[in-house]
């Protein structure tokens, strides 16, 4: 195989493996709402950066490459995981998909508000 090819495939999971220790420091809420979509679409891409990394290195023949590939894909699946099964009623406390009001209960999860509350 050619070193090019070689370097293509290694960026490919480098990147997930940057894109994933990215999701854990997260700096937005992902309680409820638009923001919690927008962190899905992060964890999707997570996802799909592994598989797109796995693909290349299986063609490449890259073994290390490719087991990389395969947790970074795992870890895509244990982060969607993590916040699908709450809402789902699976797990052992539930969230909601969508922020009902500012200060509701939000069962031991930091609710976020979605408009800033201007100061009376």
């Amino acid at each position: 195989m050619r070193s090019s090819r070689a370097v293509g495939i290694w960026a490919r999971a480098i990147l997930g493996v940057c894109l994933g220790i990215a999701l854990m420091q997260w700096p937005y809420g992902r309680a409820c709402g638009p923001r919690l979509f927008f962190y899905l679409t992060a964890v999707v891409a997570l996802f799909t950066t592994g598989l797109w990394a796995a693909v290349f290195a299986w063609k490449g023949r890259l073994g290390a490459a490719h087991v990389i590939a395969l947790v970074i894909m795992l870890w895509g699946l244990v982060l969607v995981a993590d916040e699908v099964l709450p809402r789902s009623g699976y797990a052992k406390y539930s969230a909601t998909w969508w922020c009902a009001d500012v200060g509701a209960d939000a069962g031991g999860r930091q609710r976020i508000a979605l408009w800033s509350l201007s100061p009376n």
